[in-house]
């Protein structure tokens, strides 16, 4: 019905296991994961790799979300073949950022064990990470509001997840040093 060369192989039985556990798992930590839906997700992963899987997606009657997902999805998958082992989480945030939760745990269930071994980390560890300064802090250390506090605050995350930087102290300390007032 969903498609005809669709067949329910060992390798997408796992793939529907893993996207089904990884968004029950996040749901917990990420708001934004639609728990209702995790059936939905399952049926993306289940015809994502297909050349029309929009189509049939519209031919499913599934949200725009899906659609968006299922739409954006070849091109994530060329973008994550980038990662490696020997990036940094750094590295690995940059790739990932503009992914959704939900793009990610679905790249994930179907990626090879190296690289859903890093998209584990990023969702679990990485992507959690308290950043020691804010833009409160860098207006209370005398920077005007604008766009440059992004740029400081991409600077300093970066820092902050390759384990350059631990504290308040030292954060104050790299952006006093790279980023001096006028």
């Amino acid at each position: 019905y969903l498609h005809p060369h669709l067949t329910l192989s060992s390798e997408l039985s796992q793939q529907l296991r893993r996207v089904g556990a990884w968004l029950f798992h996040f749901c917990r930590l990420y708001p934004e994961i639609d728990c209702h839906n995790i059936w939905q997700v399952r049926l993306e992963v289940a015809i994502a790799t297909y050349p029309d899987a929009v189509k049939i997606a519209e031919r499913l009657h599934l949200n725009q979300a899906g659609l968006n997902r299922l739409a954006n999805f070849p091109n994530h998958r060329d973008r994550l073949a980038k990662l490696s082992a020997d990036l940094t989480p750094s590295q690995v945030v940059r790739l990932l950022e503009r992914l959704s939760i939900t793009e990610v745990i679905m790249q994930g269930a179907v990626a090879p064990a190296h690289i859903r071994r890093l998209l584990y980390r990023y969702l679990n560890v990485w992507n959690l990470i308290k950043m020691p300064l804010g833009g409160h802090d860098l207006k209370r250390m005398g920077y005007k509001p604008g766009r440059h506090y992004q740029t400081i605050l991409n600077a300093l995350r970066d820092r902050v997840l390759d384990g350059e930087i631990k504290t308040v102290t030292e954060a104050e300390s790299f952006v006093a040093q790279q980023f001096p007032l006028p």
